[in-house]
Parts: C-alpha cells; structure tokens; sequence
C-alpha cells in the first residue's frame, strides 16, 4: 500500500501526465510493429493493445529508477555542501538549511532534492528532529545509500561522535562507490548499444525477406498454422529481451 503523504513516495510514484502520455504511445507504437510484423493484422494490433498496460508498469519503473538514481546522486551533493557548512562551525540541523542556498545555485529549476531539503528546513521549524526527517526521507526514497547516512548521522548524535568526521568519512566511501558505478555503466554502456541494435535485427530481417522476396513470408500469415508459428516468435523474441535485459541489470 502507497503511504500517504504529501511529499512523494519515490517507490510508488506515478507518471506525470505527460511522461504517462508518452509511454502509453510508445507502447501503442510497439504493439502497431508486433501487430504488423509478425501478423500482418489491423486486428493482431487491437488484440496486443492490453500488452500497452505492462509496458507502461515496465516504463514507470524504469523512469522511478532514474529518477531515484538522481535524488541519490542530489544528495550526496547536497551532503557535501552539508560537510563544508560543519568545517565553518555551523550545526548539523543549520548545515541541512544551509545546503538549500547552496544546491539553489547548483540547480537553476525545481528539482525533488530541492523539495527535500525545504521540507527538512519546514520541518525542522516545527520542532521535529533532524534524524526523523531524514528518516522519513530515507524509508520514501527506498535508496540504501540514503539509508546509510542516516543511520550513522542518527547513532553519532546518540554517541556523542564527531560530526564532521562522519560525513567527511562517508562522502568518502560515497566516492569510491560512484566511481566503481561509472566504471561499470561505461564498461556496458557498449553493450547496451548492442543489446538496441540486436533488439531491431529481427524486424529489419523480416522486413528485407518481405520486400525482396514478395510472398515468401505469405504462408506464416492470415491462417491458424501461420499465426501459431509467429506468436511463438513474438513470445520468444519478447523472452530473449526480459532475460537480456534482467542479465545487464544484475551485470
């Protein structure tokens, strides 16, 4: 169940209108190619129509994903900012409310780090303490690098440790990490290009076949036998790109 609250929930957020727009057209577009290449059926494209609704689970999440991968990336920002006010002598609640002027000038638009950060300041004015506020952005962003600062912040308040050691530790391990995640996106980066192009290959294939050879293609289409042959195609090429897709993921 999606909690209810005002600020988003990045696990369960939805589309904005816009980007829900797009992705029930490039859906609706997918379904026009299966429904002509491997049917050849105006009717073939309003029966794979329902298929749409998955895309667009399978979009969301994508697009969740990035947009989490950003607030991540935001935070740490953020932290930095966060760590510097601490070496000037501020608090660690003032060095949160300071980070918002900072970031400001980092982002000319409205981002959702942004959105955090007053609602931190918003919250911190109405008396709530800091480690609940992160927490709750922490358990909303379902991120564990998020997790992690706040977990340290929270049990260094408790033991009296030093607080800019701390951050100044874990923007340290926050490095390493995003320079071993760059390393890897670059390293697959190539075959993810591979993986697009081998995703097309087939269509093209089935294209060429169609127009040199007018009719060679004729029997696979418009009887039982033929419809048969190629939803077994379709199911196997839609297979071969989940487990591509699920092998770059775990890559």
């Amino acid at each position: 169940m999606r909690p209810s609250s005002k600020l988003p929930d990045y696990k369960y957020e939805d589309l904005s209108g816009r980007e829900s727009l797009i992705c029930i057209l490039q859906g609706a577009g997918l379904m026009t190619v299966f429904g002509y290449f491997f049917y050849k059926s105006v009717y073939a494209v309003l029966f794979l129509l329902p298929l749409v609704y998955p895309y667009y689970k399978y979009r969301t999440a994508q697009i969740n994903g990035k947009r989490r991968k950003k607030l991540v990336y935001d935070f740490k920002e953020a932290v930095k900012f966060v760590s510097y006010s601490l070496e000037a002598g501020y608090s660690l609640e003032n060095a949160f409310v300071n980070s918002i002027e900072e970031m400001g000038r980092l982002y000319k638009e409205e981002t959702d780090i942004l959105a955090e950060l007053r609602a931190i300041r918003a919250g911190l004015d109405n008396n709530r303490t800091l480690s609940s506020l992160l927490q709750n952005l922490a358990m909303r962003s379902g991120e564990e690098d998020i997790s992690n600062l706040v977990m340290i912040l929270s049990t260094g308040k408790k033991m009296g440790g030093n607080m800019k050691e701390t951050i100044h530790n874990y923007l340290e391990i926050m490095e390493e990490k995003t320079a071993l995640e760059m390393e890897i996106d670059m390293a697959l980066s190539s075959r993810r290009y591979e993986l697009k192009i081998m995703s097309v290959i087939p269509f093209l294939i089935i294209l060429y076949v169609d127009v040199s050879n007018r009719g060679l293609l004729d029997p696979l289409y418009h009887n039982p036998v033929g419809i048969v042959i190629m939803t077994v195609m379709l199911g196997v090429y839609c297979l071969a790109i989940i487990i591509a897709e699920k092998i770059m993921k775990q890559m």
